[in-house]
């Protein structure tokens, strides 16, 4: 996110620095607000996938402007959109699963996450290399987050209210 940020605007080190400090703090509300409203109506699926959306539409129209203030708004949709159903996806296991099976599902989520973590930013520096531009690696990771919020969507439909 930074990196792509100072491309887009050639603000200083500094003032990307700072700029990061807002669509993290969004992201973080946004959470907080998901993962309790998901809990008090017990809906996970839809909780989870709209921010998986909204961060695929903050990726894809961020690669369509030069002006740095419209990226700045879309790295901020793309933030919320990622962090935002963190709460309900870490949640969902133990929804339907208990003892083993439930911790099984948390370390193979973690370890999807960790190869994510690696296969990512591969890619996006690879594409980056081969286009000269940070586009194709954010259609990349936009697509990505798409199947990822479809992939949600084949979860259970309801999940018990917590009490």
């Amino acid at each position: 996110m930074p990196t792509v940020l100072e491309a887009a605007s050639e603000w200083s080190n500094l003032a990307v620095g700072w700029m990061i400090v807002v669509p993290m703090s969004l992201s973080l509300v946004v959470m907080l607000w998901v993962g309790d409203h998901s809990s008090k109506t017990g809906e996970k699926r839809w909780h989870g996938a709209l921010g998986l959306f909204l961060a695929a539409a903050g990726m894809l129209f961020g690669t369509m402007t030069n002006n740095p203030l419209l990226a700045f708004l879309f790295m901020c949709m793309t933030g919320i959109g990622v962090y935002a159903p963190l709460g309900v996806w870490w949640s969902y296991p133990t929804t339907f699963l208990s003892g083993a099976a439930a911790a099984g599902a948390v370390g193979l989520i973690n370890s999807f996450g960790n190869t994510g973590g690696f296969v990512g930013p591969y890619l996006t520096g690879l594409l980056r290399d081969l286009t000269g531009s940070y586009a194709g690696a954010w259609v990349y990771l936009a697509v990505s987050m798409t199947g990822a919020g479809l992939l949600i969507l084949t979860f259970r439909k309801t999940t018990p209210v917590d009490g």
